[in-house]
């Protein structure tokens, strides 16, 4: 299976352990996007 570099970055967030469905949809309205999730959390 081949996933694009947005869905990788979905899956990512997905299984980030704490992150739920209610924290998931939260971040994602924040910051639109999981790879900008990723890029806050790498800093």
């Amino acid at each position: 299976m081949n996933l694009s570099t947005m869905e990788q970055y979905w899956v990512w967030l997905s299984s980030v352990e704490g992150i739920g469905p209610k924290r998931f949809y939260q971040l994602i309205s924040i910051y639109e996007d999981p790879r900008a999730v990723r890029t806050l959390l790498n800093r």
